[in-house]
């Protein structure tokens, strides 16, 4: 297994990405890694619970890729969001 930091991860990501891109990283069940971008910042903390109305829980719920919408009221900010979650024998990792 090639062991790789969540840091190198995300900074590969950003030459590949739009620079208004936040990242957020999370287990099952809370995030683990949030980096805000300079327009948009969730103001999400290591160790918060994965709101049910974010992205992150939906592509969680249905084990592929999901991007939408999501209301200022889960993070007092709307933002358009994807995420894919990352499967281990169609267990999240």
């Amino acid at each position: 297994m090639v062991d790789v930091s969540i840091t190198s991860l995300i900074e590969s990501f950003e030459d590949l990405l739009p620079k208004e891109t936040s990242y957020a990283i999370a287990d099952p069940d809370h995030f683990i890694y949030y980096k805000p971008s300079k327009i948009i910042d969730l103001k999400i903390r290591p160790g918060d619970k994965i709101n049910e109305n974010t992205v992150t829980y939906q592509a969680l719920a249905v084990q592929r890729k999901m991007s939408q919408k999501v209301s200022s009221q889960v993070f007092g900010v709307p933002y358009f969001g994807t995420s894919v979650p990352i499967l281990d024998e169609g267990n999240p990792k």
